[in-house]
């Protein structure tokens, strides 16, 4: 052992009493922060307290109690034993309710689920949205913008086109030397005004010569009127599985048609405010339906664009506000979603199909489909 471990020199001792002295500094100042931080967080909690006195209360929303389990993001009805009923007994029931817009609708089903008649009302789950590709829909289900837009079929709109340019211009002749005078040249105007227009709707609102085209084509194309009843079919099948009340059913046109309220207390117009996200996500899965089923059976779709176009309106008068990359992320969610209702459920579609073409009932539908 070495004389220099034994006896330290004496600037090792000054070293350590040094060491000692700044340690004890930082001692004190690390203590004085800490007093410091106590203070302001008694300080804070004391003002979180005096606000907590004066903040109002939160606001909340009043939902009627008969719909209230189904308002909350369309969450489905809780699995219940089905109950042997005839499709006569079950249409009965359904007719014993007064069904005359959203809420008694809801509740009317709503109603019939709980006793185990109507399962199928309000069944489906509905996931978180997630990130679906292009390619994605496409390998999955076989959709893309090709078989989507099948109805934009240029020759379609150039032939129509073409008839109102001639009737125009005929009706137009016509006019100025059968009729003559100022009457005359009124009426060659007008009739000469009318491509204008057709162009002007045809860019601006498309679904509008589009529904013209499709109501004559529905008349005199078998094959086309089938593909219509095969797309509303969807539709309904969709919001029934959805929990989405009927707004209106029509069957005095080439197809039978089917639409639905916005939210289960009405359309969003009517109660003068905005959708949800929670809302729009179940409209925008029905809106795909149609289209899906058709691509299902004939490979394309022939009424896409009507129902991407309300879909758009839908989805602007949504708040908080749907980005347009959104918007077009949940376009393709909801195809797929539809795409996995329809084929879970295709025998159900199956006889909705059958009853559309028959030109059923709404409750006669129901039966049908429950009845499955």
């Amino acid at each position: 052992i070495t004389k220099t471990t034994l006896f330290p020199s004496p600037g090792a001792f000054l070293s350590i009493r040094t060491s000692s002295i700044r340690l004890n500094a930082v001692n004190e100042e690390t203590q004085k922060l800490l007093d410091q931080a106590a203070q302001a967080r008694a300080e804070a909690a004391q003002l979180e307290e005096e606000l907590a006195k004066t903040r109002p209360p939160t606001p909340t929303t009043k939902i009627s109690s008969e719909i209230e389990n189904n308002v909350q993001g369309r969450v489905a009805s809780p699995t219940i034993e089905k109950k042997s009923i005839s499709a006569e007994d079950l249409i009965q029931k359904l007719q014993s309710f007064e069904m005359i817009d959203a809420k008694s609708t809801s509740y009317a089903l709503q109603q019939l689920n709980s006793e185990g008649f109507c399962t199928r009302w309000n069944c489906a789950e509905i996931g978180q949205v997630w990130q679906v590709s292009q390619g994605q829909l496409k390998r999955q289900t076989g959709i893309d913008g090709k078989t989507m837009n099948a109805e934009m079929n240029l020759d379609e709109l150039k032939y129509a086109l073409g008839a109102v340019v001639a009737f125009s211009a005929v009706s137009a002749v016509l006019s100025g030397s059968l009729i003559g005078g100022n009457v005359g040249a009124t009426f060659t105007y007008i009739f000469a005004l009318l491509p204008i227009i057709f162009l002007g709707i045809g860019s601006s609102a498309p679904g509008v010569i589009i529904a013209a085209i499709n109501l004559i084509k529905g008349n005199s194309d078998a094959e086309f009127s089938n593909r219509r009843v095969v797309h509303e079919a969807a539709h309904f099948l969709a919001g029934y599985l959805l929990g989405l009340p009927i707004k209106s059913y029509k069957v005095d046109g080439p197809t039978t048609e089917v639409e639905f309220f916005d939210t289960l207390e009405g359309d969003q117009v009517s109660l003068n405010r905005m959708l949800t996200n929670d809302e729009i996500i179940p409209l925008s899965i029905v809106a795909m339906a149609g289209a899906v089923a058709e691509i299902k059976e004939y490979k394309t779709a022939t009424g896409s664009a009507q129902d991407l176009e309300y879909l758009g309106q839908l989805m602007v008068r949504t708040r908080p506000v749907i980005s347009n990359s959104d918007q077009e992320n949940i376009t393709r969610w909801a195809a797929l979603e539809a795409s996995r209702l329809v084929s879970k459920h295709s025998k159900e579609l199956e006889a909705l199909v059958k009853a559309f073409s028959e030109k059923k009932t709404v409750p006669e539908c129901i039966a049908a489909l429950e009845s499955v």
